[in-house]
């Protein structure tokens, strides 16, 4: 559905470069999220919040050995409803190009580049993904590297050149799955 709502915004341009990043959701920084929701939030608001992300633990249980509680230092609550705005409100403010478009969908990002030229495509794209490392280094966001995939979508047999982030190879498929 992302990538169809994507596309077409370029249908005029004969070649789309397009890849696909998968962020963890699980690893939220959580002192970056609450730094940037205590710069929007009213005092009283940001104080529920951050004693709802604040001071949470975790054990681990294998067979009868119970091991002991450990911080969770990182993370919105999976399964609940505040989760998914809390990631959505840390990725807000997400670095954009205005000769490319990103799309995001809980936490898959959507990077597309159209251009008649595949060069250019992937020229711009790259571009887009050393703002974007800069971004997601600051904020302390990972990138699955190994989930994230490279699409040229094309009327002609032209593939785009592969695109990088932490200096690996982002890998390229020839269709979506």
């Amino acid at each position: 559905m992302l990538l169809c709502s994507c596309l077409r915004c370029y249908l005029d341009a004969s070649v789309v470069g397009f890849v696909f990043l998968v962020a963890i959701v699980w690893l939220v920084w959580h002192q970056g999220l609450l730094y940037k929701l205590k710069k929007k939030l009213p005092d009283q608001i940001f104080l529920i919040i951050n004693s709802y992300i604040n001071d949470r633990y975790f054990q681990v249980k294998i067979e009868n050995i119970l091991f002991q509680y450990y911080p969770v230092q990182a993370g919105v609550p999976q399964g609940s409803v505040l989760g998914p705005l809390l990631y959505l409100f840390f990725t807000a403010d997400i670095p954009t190009k205005d000769d490319t478009l990103i799309a995001t969908v809980a936490d898959d990002t959507a990077k597309l580049s159209p251009d008649i030229n595949p060069n250019r495509a992937s020229d711009k794209l790259q571009l887009h993904l050393n703002v974007l490392q800069t971004w997601l280094e600051q904020w302390r966001v990972k990138v699955n590297n190994t989930k994230s995939t490279q699409i040229t979508f094309t009327t002609n047999r032209i593939v785009c050149p592969q695109t990088t982030i932490y200096n690996t190879p982002i890998p390229m498929k020839s269709e979506v799955t």
